[in-house]
C-alpha cells in the first residue's frame, strides 16, 4: 500500500529495490530461489566464455567432468593449452643469459 494515498501499488522486483512494509508489516517468506537457478547458469554462461576466449580450457577451469574423460591421456591433452599459457608467462622471469 502507498502510505500517502492508502492506494495498492505495483511492487518492483529488482536488485536493489527496496519495500517499505506497514508498521505491523512483516516479510515472513521470501522465495529467491528463481533468481539463484539463474546466478548459477550465469556462472557456467561466463566460466564457458572464458574457457572459449582464452587459452584456458574447461579442464584448466576445473569445470570438466571427471566421468567424461576416457583416460588420463586425455585430460593431459585437454591441459596442454594451459601448460602452453604458463610456459609462455614464465618467459618473462627466465634469465636472459643462461
Amino acid at each position: 500500500m502507498d502510505r500517502a494515498t492508502d492506494k495498492p501499488e505495483q511492487l518492483k522486483v529488482e536488485a536493489g529495490a527496496v519495500w517499505q512494509l506497514g508498521d505491523s508489516g512483516r516479510m515472513d517468506a521470501l522465495d529467491t530461489s528463481p533468481q539463484l537457478a539463474e546466478l548459477r547458469a550465469r556462472v557456467e554462461h561466463l566460466l564457458d566464455r572464458a574457457a572459449a576466449n582464452s587459452r584456458i580450457t574447461a579442464a584448466g577451469l576445473g569445470t570438466l567432468d571427471a566421468s567424461e574423460v576416457p583416460s588420463g591421456y586425455a585430460l593431459k591433452l585437454a591441459l596442454g593449452p594451459l601448460d602452453a599459457l604458463v610456459a609462455a608467462m614464465r618467459l618473462a622471469r627466465e634469465h636472459k643469459y643462461r
